[in-house]
């Protein structure tokens, strides 16, 4: 059996979600292919909710250990899930990047809900959006700056393809582009740090030839202002702006759909 075919059976098999299970999705680093031979498997599992979850607003938040693969879990209440939905958390939108690993029934309509919804769920909140994003492109720019010396290391590259997954989806969410024309896979192509040392810079559209004066860690330097840059602008000019009310009410409407935990 597959590591990740086993750390399913074991999910669904534990007694910390009581049979509850709605969708588990892939997170983390297998999600966004930036994964070594080493890497965990990381899930997010969702769950059935009761109308005291909601009443009391309990996310019946979980994290726990797998003991079949090297990874971590972690579960939630589909209402909790909604609301990370609401602000537009960067994390929860990719994991619609990839298929959900296991879906109860329950939970089909409301899957197909945000796959064919998933352009306008990017931009439902773009105030809290753009914020979240201008902040992990910053702590990802912080650790490439003050590590330089370290560019060909597998945890460069990481920070590196996620801070260019990030600028990426700022220039083609403002541009209106659906979004699933952005999988997570094409940042192998776009963005490279190889032997030659190019770099795309999607701003201009230009590659750097092998004859420019400029160092690659100036190349790399410029590319990460560039884009955060970007995201700091984007995240100025939807300050504040209101939520898609429609969608949201939409969204709101699909949980309620789905049958509660007694």
């Amino acid at each position: 059996m597959k590591p990740i075919d086993m750390a399913i059976k074991e999910i669904l098999e534990s007694e910390k979600n009581k049979g509850d299970i709605l969708a588990i999705f892939l997170t983390g680093s297998r999600l966004k292919n930036l994964e070594t031979e080493n890497s965990d498997y990381d899930f997010y599992c969702i769950t059935r909710t009761s109308e005291e979850d909601i009443i009391f607003n309990r996310r019946n938040s979980i994290e726990f250990s797998l003991k079949s693969v090297a990874g971590e879990v972690k579960s939630m209440s589909v209402h909790a899930f909604a609301l990370l939905l609401y602000k537009s958390s960067p994390n929860i939108l990719h994991l619609f990047f990839k298929d959900a690993l296991y879906l109860h029934a329950d939970f089909f309509e409301f899957d197909a809900f945000l796959h064919n919804n998933l352009q306008q769920l990017f931009q439902l909140n773009k105030d809290r959006l753009f914020g979240s994003i201008a902040g992990q492109m910053k702590n990802d720019m912080k650790y490439m700056e003050n590590n330089m010396d370290k560019i060909s290391s597998p945890e460069f590259r990481k920070h590196f393809r996620e801070f260019a997954l990030l600028g990426y989806q700022t220039f083609y969410i403002n541009k209106m582009i659906s979004i699933k024309g952005v999988n997570i896979g094409d940042i192998r192509e776009v963005f490279i740090i190889g032997e030659k040392s190019k770099i795309r810079d999607i701003q201009d559209g230009n590659f750097y030839s092998e004859g420019d004066t400029m160092t690659e860690k100036q190349r790399i330097e410029r590319f990460l202002r560039n884009f955060y840059n970007r995201a700091e602008d984007l995240k100025r000019l939807y300050r504040d702006r209101e939520v898609d009310a429609e969608l949201w009410s939409e969204i709101v409407k699909q949980v309620g759909y789905i049958p509660k935990r007694n």
